[in-house]
């Protein structure tokens, strides 16, 4: 494999952001998020409706089978502000 062959063009690449619990916008396992997503609104308010409107081509889903034809996953796994430092 040559070393263009290990970069995706990013016209050609699909991202699949995975969000385990309530971090993360596009993939949610709760559909009344999911549903109020697609419809342009963010209920925890820290993305508003008008920067929603301006993010083009991006789809919410509860879906595990929307995750097909995806060459880039992002798991965001969410973390308390008080977690201990953990060392080895």
């Amino acid at each position: 494999m040559s070393e263009s062959d290990m970069y995706l063009s990013l016209e050609i690449s699909k991202f699949a952001v995975i969000s385990l619990g309530y971090v993360g916008l596009p993939f949610a396992i709760n559909t009344k998020r999911t549903e109020a997503l697609q419809a342009g609104h963010d209920s925890t308010l820290e993305v508003s409706d008008d920067e929603l409107a301006e993010v083009g081509d991006l789809q919410y889903s509860s879906s595990v089978s929307h995750l097909e034809g995806c060459n880039i996953y992002i798991v965001t796994v969410p973390t308390t502000i008080s977690a201990p430092i953990l060392r080895y």
